[in-house]
């Protein structure tokens, strides 16, 4: 078997299992707990790991973060009670790194998804970048927004308050096709948008049988191409509320360093955690960049 490391992005590590055995980091095995497995391997290791949850404050990373990487957050203008964003920010920059085979995959993506005018509007010009997570998501929460309207118009706005720095255009993310729809019919600038494949719910089928309709790599990489597209605007919408969405923002806030560009989230609109990494958190500007 392969991991995803190994499939899509470049190596985390050069450890390997071999290293961890070698260090002692094996239990024996207990067939007991692991009924489902063969026989023939009654005997085999097991790595145990330890859950980060279970080592105190899963907020905490300050007993984590030693040496040169503690002495520059104690000495930046990062709360304390902030490192564990910053940390996450870094160390998702750090593991979503495209390995080549995958950049090519991206860049054979773009020239199928977007017209040759419209990819070179999003390489050189600007934009504020929308991401609206519903299709099944939005049967798991109820908290969650059903309306893109707060979406669109926040984005909107953001255009109309900037006009010197953010040009009057949007590039939209979503898999819901309600929502692609919404934003092609009312907004007032132009919208930009991938030319996929996206989940309808109205079909009857899952989010996972769509995926396996049209190829898990290809949603794969469609979300990847997505992305790079959505991390480099200049203005940001979105809700932290999504797992994808908070990539988002550790992506924009490190790679792109654009943690001190607009960002708004309009399902928690006076959250502090919806603006954690919006103001003054610019990892090359504070010197914390790795």
């Amino acid at each position: 078997s392969r991991t995803l490391d190994e499939c899509y992005f470049q190596p985390v590590s050069s450890c390997n299992y071999d290293d961890v055995l070698h260090h002692g980091q094996a239990l024996p095995y207990n067939r007991s707990n692991h009924t489902n497995l063969r026989a023939n391997v009654s005997d085999a290791p097991v790595i145990q790991i330890t859950q980060w949850a279970e080592m105190g404050d899963s907020h905490d990373v300050s007993n984590a973060l030693t040496g040169d990487i503690k002495q520059m957050l104690q000495q930046s203008p990062i709360p304390q009670e902030w490192w564990f964003y910053w940390w996450r920010c870094q160390a998702a920059g750090y593991i979503v790194r495209p390995n080549p085979r995958t950049l090519a995959a991206i860049d054979r993506a773009r020239e199928r998804s977007f017209s040759q005018a419209d990819r070179r509007t999003l390489e050189s010009e600007s934009w504020v970048s929308v991401y609206v997570r519903r299709g099944d998501k939005a049967k798991e929460s109820s908290e969650m927004l059903k309306d893109p309207k707060p979406f669109l118009d926040r984005a909107t706005q953001i255009i109309r308050d900037n006009p010197g720095t953010v040009a009057p255009r949007i590039f939209l993310a979503t898999e819901d096709v309600g929502v692609h729809s919404y934003f092609l019919a009312n907004a007032s600038v132009p919208v930009f948008a991938a030319n996929v494949t996206r989940y309808n719910e109205d079909t009857g089928y899952s989010p996972m049988d769509h995926a396996r309709r049209i190829g898990p790599d290809v949603e794969f990489i469609n979300a990847l191409m997505s992305l790079e597209i959505t991390m480099t605007g200049d203005a940001f919408v979105f809700a932290m509320m999504s797992n994808w969405g908070r990539l988002i923002n550790e992506m924009r806030s490190t790679v792109q360093c654009k943690a001190n560009s607009d960002f708004f989230d309009p399902e928690q609109p006076n959250a502090l955690a919806a603006q954690t990494m919006g103001h003054g958190l610019t990892p090359t500007s504070s010197g914390l960049g790795i």
